[in-house]
C-alpha cells in the first residue's frame, strides 16, 4: 500500500517500515503510530487503515506465539506439497511445527 503524500518521501520509507515494525512488536501503540506517520509526511488517507492491518498482525503473532510448544520432534520448513504429505502422516505421539514464509504486500518477507 503506498501512502506517500508526496514523492518526495521516498527518504521516509525507511522510517515507515520501522514505525511499522514498533507498532507489530507492540513497542508503539496504534495512536502513535498514526501520529508518528503523519508527522513524517505520509498521506493521512492510508495511515489509518496500515494501522489496523498491523494491530490485526499483531494480535494474530501474539495467538499463535502463545501456541507454541517448548519443544517439536520435527520442524518441516516450508508447505510445499512434499512437506504437507510428510506432516499430514498419521504420527499420534508426534510434535511437529510447519513453517512458512508468508510475503507482505511491498514484497518483503515478513
Amino acid at each position: 500500500m503506498d501512502i506517500r503524500s508526496d514523492t518526495h518521501s521516498a527518504p521516509n520509507d525507511g522510517l515507515l517500515e520501522h514505525l511499522e515494525r514498533a507498532l507489530i512488536a507492540g513497542r508503539l501503540n496504534r495512536r502513535g503510530f498514526i501520529r508518528a506517520a503523519a508527522a513524517t509526511g505520509f498521506g493521512a488517507a492510508g495511515i489509518s487503515a496500515l494501522a489496523d492491518e498491523l494491530d490485526a498482525a499483531r494480535a494474530n503473532q501474539t495467538e499463535r506465539a502463545s501456541k507454541l510448544q517448548a519443544a517439536y520432534d520435527y520442524v518441516v520448513v516450508g508447505t510445499g506439497s512434499a512437506a504437507c504429505a510428510l506432516v499430514a502422516r498419521p504420527w499420534p505421539t508426534t510434535a511437529c511445527l510447519i513453517c512458512k514464509a508468508v510475503y507482505s504486500a511491498t514484497g518483503k518477507s515478513a
